[in-house]
């Protein structure tokens, strides 16, 4: 066969082919049953499966991300269910020292009665932790006292926390 031959073998194979698909078509829109050669079923199937497995892929990817997503939630639940029960373990530690001073009222100090108690809590200071946690002056100006007697008050705080 000539080249010439082979050219036109597959310029009539394309256009037998082209027409063929067109008519296929016109029979599906019409609803009509259409028969498929082995050939076509097989190419019919391997795009079936090749979109299944494409399809497959990403749900794959996206249960992996979603399985990430989980482990990591996890992981965060963990550490906070560790830091609890630490804090647990503290605070039972804590109860059966006798409690912890540092949360006593600020009244349960030497020097401290409900006047400066009223004071120290407009300024947001509740407890004993909080009252030894503050520096002389601010604790001065809390109490409109001196900052010497304001010294005073906090080592009296100190030595209850201690004691």
């Amino acid at each position: 066969m000539a080249s010439t031959d082979l050219g036109s073998f597959f310029q009539q194979h394309a256009e037998l082919t082209q027409d063929a698909r067109a008519r296929l078509e016109d029979l599906r829109a019409r609803g009509a049953r259409v028969r498929l050669t082995p050939d076509q079923l097989v190419a019919l199937k391997e795009r079936q499966i090749e979109r299944s497995k494409a399809r497959l892929e990403e749900a794959t990817l996206l249960r992996d991300q979603a399985v990430e997503r989980y482990e990591a939630a996890i992981k965060i639940r963990e550490a906070e269910a560790s830091q609890l029960e630490q804090e647990l373990k503290d605070l039972r530690r804590t109860l059966e020292g006798g409690g912890d001073k540092k949360l006593a009222k600020v009244s349960e100090v030497s020097g401290i009665g409900a006047t400066f108690e009223t004071r120290l809590t407009r300024s947001g200071v509740t407890n004993v932790g909080q009252l030894v946690a503050l520096d002389a002056a601010r604790l001065a100006e809390a109490l409109d006292v001196s900052v010497n007697q304001a010294e005073t008050l906090l080592g009296n705080a100190q030595r209850f926390v201690e004691g």
